[in-house]
Formats: structure tokens, C-alpha cells, sequence
């Protein structure tokens, strides 16, 4: 995977990858700190609910992942 450069591509590896996962993802926000991008989605449909995303800003590769709720494979 290619560098990952600023808060907009972030965004899109993380919501690609949430979108194998659930049918509903909206961007909450991307930050960056030690070389690693954070990236927040919402992937609730009826309420708030929270993903979190680990993409490291050299490699582009996911570090990590937070599912609030199990999630069902599309």
C-alpha cells in the first residue's frame, strides 16, 4: 500500500475497509499522531456508534481496529 499523506486518504483506506463490515459508514474525523493516522467512523444506522481505525502513514497498512459490535461479513 502507498503512503498515506493526509486526513482524506486516511479516510478512504479506513472507510473501504469498514465497508466490508457494515452496510452504514459516515466519517467522524482523522487525526495523525507518531505516525500513525487515527481515523473515526460512525457506523451505526439507527444511533451513534463508534469504529476506530489504526493506519499506520508510512506503510499505509491497518495497525489496528475497534468494533464497538460484532460485526456481520458482507
Amino acid at each position: 500500500m502507498p503512503q498515506v499523506r493526509n486526513a482524506q486518504q486516511a479516510t478512504s483506506v479506513a472507510l473501504a475497509f469498514l465497508g466490508r463490515y457494515y452496510y452504514f459508514v459516515q466519517p467522524k474525523g482523522a487525526k495523525k499522531t507518531n505516525g500513525a493516522w487515527e481515523v473515526k467512523a460512525d457506523v451505526g444506522l439507527t444511533k451513534e456508534i463508534v469504529a476506530t481505525v489504526q493506519i499506520d502513514a508510512t506503510t499505509g497498512e491497518i495497525t489496528s481496529y475497534e468494533f464497538p459490535v460484532k460485526p456481520q461479513k458482507r
